[in-house]
């Protein structure tokens, strides 16, 4: 059988990559780097494990929620991680990608995360901005959102090559 993402492969649906640690239930890690789970639910207890301790550090809207865990490189676009970004906030009903997660929202996060991750989010939502505000936080993505909202995301969803 043949697996359509990383993520699904590695039940890893966060596809997160562990540096100088290993994650609980963490079986392996493959030739990007991406930690394998031996279980889906492994995965997602890592996935919401991890939310939770960047969360605990102070990394709770998803402006700076994305900038740690997508950084800006070749693997992550700036336009997919304004998608990423405004998505999450749509999400989570924030009005803009500045405003502080809700409380335990951890696994809303996760569910968001595992969606975009497996290419299954195919047009972020976006938040609710005061358009009577220019100077809110995270409007200039709002007029990102209104333009990626038309435009369909594509993502990668070769099965990895073993």
């Amino acid at each position: 059988m043949t697996m359509s993402t990383v993520a699904e492969f590695n039940n890893n649906p966060g596809n997160l990559k562990p540096v100088g640690f290993t994650y609980k239930d963490q079986i392996g890690v493959d030739d990007r780097g991406f930690a394998v789970f031996a279980t889906k639910e492994a995965g997602r207890n890592a996935l919401i494990q991890d939310i939770q301790i960047k969360q605990k550090k102070g990394i709770n809207t998803p402006q700076s929620f994305i900038d740690k865990y997508a950084p800006a490189g070749s693997e992550n676009s700036e336009e997919g991680r304004d998608n990423y970004k405004v998505g999450m906030a749509g999400h989570l009903g924030l009005k803009n990608t500045n405003e502080p997660f809700p409380d335990g929202s951890a696994e809303k996060i996760a569910d968001f995360i595992t969606s975009f991750e497996s290419g299954k989010q195919a047009t972020p939502e976006a938040p609710k901005v005061d358009p009577n505000n220019p100077f809110a936080a995270g409007v200039p993505l709002a007029d990102k959102a209104r333009q990626a909202s038309t435009t369909e995301v594509t993502t990668d969803t070769t099965p990895p090559v073993e």
